[in-house]
């Protein structure tokens, strides 16, 4: 039977097709789950005919390659792993975490990226910090466990608050964690992507408007263009809590903490800085 990929792939295309069936609603862009993991049995079509293996394995293989990077929650069960690469930021920040009344609990995940020409899959360590007295949580990971970021920074992976809606318990969350996170644990920045889309996984009590739209930003680039993103009701949320919608590495606009070092350093190299900076003291 034609190859269309590797063994050493299986895996990491078994997360991607979870992915798509689950998150994606079994379409991305057309494509399902089954698409990625039985190729041979889901060839496209071209002029209404069926393409033959030669013919579908590129554009295959443009699929794979294609789909975004992400990270695959498993659990936080608190349980060590020495086999993790790049982890010795976890017990600091466990500790940190405690010290401060958050109840932490280490975590496991699969970092699903592309390497040379291949998808691949690695675990890495994330870490969960929860308010034992309303049930507040975030998941994070240091940035070090997947890229390599210039100064240290982590990653907000989810703020979430599984009862009703309490914008001032969640303040009070997000002020605690800034200084556990740039404070305590001298991270330069620290930032987050919210929710696009419903993931079960983190259901909201009562009416769900976490995906509207709140308001429009609009900034000029480096180029000098203007550019106007639209910022949903729970990064505004995530923002009115104490956090600063600012450029992030991800290259989007997202709510993040930044270090007083690390500003000044970042208003002095990049104009367009300015414009989300000068308002931080």
């Amino acid at each position: 039977m034609f190859q269309y990929y590797n063994p050493e792939e299986r895996v990491a295309l078994e997360q991607v097709s979870n992915r798509i069936d689950t998150l994606e609603a079994a379409n991305w862009h057309g494509y399902q789950g089954a698409d990625i993991l039985e190729p041979h049995l889901h060839r496209g079509f071209r002029n209404g005919r069926r393409l033959n293996d030669y013919q579908w394995y590129p554009l295959y293989r443009e699929v794979v390659e294609g789909y975004p990077t992400f990270l695959d929650l498993r659990h936080f069960d608190n349980k060590w792993d020495s086999s993790i690469k790049n982890s010795d930021w976890m017990l600091p920040a466990w500790n940190a975490a405690s010290w401060e009344g958050f109840k932490p609990a280490y975590g496991l995940a699969y970092w699903n990226t592309v390497e040379n020409f291949r998808r691949t899959t690695r675990k890495v360590g994330t870490i969960q910090f929860t308010c034992p007295h309303t049930g507040i949580y975030c998941q994070l990971i240091d940035e070090n466990q997947i890229n390599t970021p210039e100064v240290p920074m982590m990653k907000i992976l989810m703020i979430r608050n599984p009862r009703r809606a309490n914008f001032y318990a969640l303040k009070r969350f997000v002020e605690k964690l800034r200084f556990i996170l740039i404070d305590k644990l001298k991270y330069d920045m620290a930032w987050g992507l919210p929710l696009r889309i419903d993931d079960r996984r983190y259901s909201v009590v009562g009416v769900d408007k976490r995906f509207e739209e709140h308001h429009r930003m609009t900034y000029e680039t480096e180029s000098g263009d203007t550019k106007e993103v639209i910022i949903s009701r729970l990064a505004a949320t995530w923002a009115a809590a104490g956090m600063n919608l600012m450029p992030v590495p991800d290259g989007e606009i997202a709510p993040a903490f930044i270090s007083k070092s690390f500003r000044r350093k970042l208003l002095k190299r990049e104009k367009l800085m300015a414009q989300f900076l000068n308002s931080i003291i």
